[in-house]
C-alpha cells in the first residue's frame, strides 16, 4: 500500500512540457499497474486547491475518485499530534498537515511516496516509512 503525497501527484498531473520526474514516472507506472494506490482527505483537497481552472479541477476531481481514501479517525490525529510534539523535542520543524500525512500513513501501514524533503526529516523521528524509487 502506498499513499502518495500531493507532491508527487501535482509532479504527475501539473506537467506542462520538459523532463519528466522520475516520481512521476514511477506513479503512472503504479497506476498503469493498478498497485494499491490511495489518498487521504487532506491531500485530495490539496490536489484540488491548488488547481484554478474549474473544469481542470473537475476533471481531476473525477479521475482521483479512483483511488481509496483512507480514514483519518481521532486515533489519526492523536498520533499526528504526537509527531508534531516529537518532531519538536527533537528541533525539527514540521507542519500539521505533514503531520497528519505521516500518521495516516503510519496507521494504514503505507508506505508515503512524496518529493516533500520534510518527511524525510519526520521519518527520521517516527515509524514514518518512505517510497524509494525503483532504478
Amino acid at each position: 500500500m502506498i499513499l502518495v503525497d500531493t507532491s508527487v501527484w501535482s509532479l504527475l498531473l501539473r506537467r506542462k512540457s520538459g523532463p519528466v520526474h522520475p516520481l512521476a514516472t514511477d506513479l503512472a507506472r503504479l497506476i498503469q499497474d493498478d498497485i494499491g494506490l490511495y489518498l487521504c482527505g487532506i491531500i485530495f483537497q490539496e490536489i484540488l486547491q491548488g488547481i484554478s481552472d474549474r473544469a481542470r479541477a473537475r476533471q481531476i476531481k473525477t479521475y482521483l475518485e479512483d483511488f481509496e481514501l483512507l480514514d483519518t479517525q481521532r486515533d489519526v490525529h492523536a498520533q499526528a499530534a504526537s509527531i508534531y510534539s516529537t518532531c519538536r523535542t527533537h528541533g525539527i520543524a514540521a507542519h500539521t498537515v505533514d503531520c497528519l500525512i505521516a500518521a495516516t500513513a503510519i496507521q494504514h501501514d503505507c508506505l508515503l511516496m512524496t518529493d516533500d524533503q520534510d518527511f524525510t526529516r519526520i521519518a527520521s523521528i517516527s515509524p514514518l516509512r518512505l517510497y524509494v524509487l525503483k532504478n
